[in-house]
């Protein structure tokens, strides 16, 4: 079975998404899309299944970062779509939510679906947002601290024997002078972690700093983020966003886009706040969806059975209207 050619015909809606959408683009920024598919008869009632797609185009600089040619387009299976929908994933209700310049293709079905959006949200989303928005915290903290112990470690292993085992070189050179041990020895018949990376014990030093170095590589440019700003200011960008989505959700039951405060996000992507100010803003939102929550128009529970109903309406006319059976 050819998903992919599954994704195209039997597509019923296409939304531009990510800062595109939410009017944070800028001349370098690649574009991405989010679809929608109805599930043909073999998912429907045979052993086939498939929740997502990807259509999109690979176009990576030297960096590794993608270019603006490059293009990720993900289309998801309208069932599953519906569920995420339901549990509140942001990035599923952006797509229902989306405006009318963004939708690059919609036909009736999309149109219905776009139509019962204010079927999906409720109360739960607190938990969605604030959640995702923690993640991101997380990342826009932890990742520069991770890539200083990376680059400590690999500064320690290249001043090594290739030939020595990692565990006594941990033991023996670990301290740096003026600094701190980048090494965490987890003890026998554990690892020896570095950063985000676990290493065995017992491996040479070698393979010890190629894994180090291949782990730097990858981060790219962010690297160079870390090492200008301090922290990774597009986690940061996206911290806010998220908070900023939820407080509105949870304050008027719906989201408009683009995002009214494009402005202030961007300023953070390009490094104009810092940590510190980042943070006291996080905070900040946190509290106001907090107030904001007691006197929410959004229903309290989940509309299990009106979605459930409506997906099935839904999936009974596409197999009437394509002949199924």
């Amino acid at each position: 079975m050819d998903f992919r050619e599954i994704a195209y015909s039997n597509q019923i809606l296409r939304v531009r998404v990510g800062s595109h959408l939410f009017g944070t683009s800028t001349p370098d920024s690649d574009t991405d899309y989010e679809g929608i598919f109805m599930p043909p008869v073999e998912m429907l009632f045979g052993f086939k299944s498939c929740h997502e797609i990807d259509l999109g185009t690979v176009s990576k600089a030297e960096s590794g970062r993608n270019t603006a040619e490059a293009v990720d387009y993900k289309v998801r299976e309208f069932r599953d779509f519906c569920r995420l929908a339901l549990e509140n994933n942001p990035n599923i209700l952006n797509v229902l939510f989306a405006d009318d310049e963004s939708v690059m293709f919609c036909n009736e079905y999309g149109k219905r679906l776009r139509l019962s959006k204010f079927l999906f949200p409720h109360l739960g989303c607190v938990r969605r947002y604030k959640g995702y928005a923690m993640s991101q915290m997380k990342k826009m903290k932890i990742k520069p601290d991770n890539y200083e112990r990376l680059k400590s470690a690999e500064e320690v292993l290249s001043a090594s024997d290739r030939g020595d085992i990692l565990v006594e070189v941990v033991k023996s050179r670990g301290e740096r002078i003026g600094g701190t041990n980048p090494f965490k020895d987890l003890g026998a018949g554990k690892h020896i972690q570095v950063g985000d990376i676990f290493l065995e014990r017992g491996i040479k030093v070698s393979k010890a700093l190629s894994t180090i170095q291949g782990r730097l590589e990858r981060a790219g440019n962010r690297s160079k983020m870390w090492e200008k700003f301090g922290y990774d200011v597009k986690f940061a960008s996206n911290l806010i966003q998220i908070l900023m989505q939820g407080r509105e959700l949870v304050s008027t039951g719906g989201l408009m886009f683009p995002l009214a405060e494009a402005s202030l996000i961007l300023d953070i992507k390009r490094g104009k706040c810092t940590a510190d100010e980042v943070q006291n803003m996080a905070e900040e939102i946190e509290r106001q969806i907090d107030a904001a929550e007691a006197s929410s128009p959004l229903p309290k529970q989940a509309k299990h059975k009106d979605v459930e109903q409506f997906v099935i309406e839904e999936t009974i006319r596409w197999t009437s209207d394509h002949d199924i059976f």
